[in-house]
């Protein structure tokens, strides 16, 4: 088993690479489809205390604030980092 160190910072540019389809600046480094195929849901966890869904080490939600429900995603580490 191994463990990826990284910084804050260098963890919210990957949330921001995937945010963007792939996309860094004017240039595309990774294949869209690769991004919507790895932040695609693959197993429901089931809600409650824990997200919904879960696909290649992307967890999927849904935040409802005011009758407006929102989805989001994100990325989980070692320790509780999001």
């Amino acid at each position: 088993m191994g463990n990826l160190y990284i910084r804050a910072i260098d963890f919210a540019k990957l949330g921001l690479l995937v945010a963007n389809k792939g996309k860094w600046g004017d240039q595309q480094i990774v294949s869209p489809d690769w991004i919507e195929e790895m932040t695609t849901s693959y197993i429901n966890i089931g809600g409650g205390p824990y997200p919904t869904g879960y696909g290649y080490f992307w967890y999927r939600e849904e935040f409802t604030l005011g009758g407006k429900t929102t989805p989001y995603m994100y990325a989980s580490g070692n320790g509780g980092y999001y």
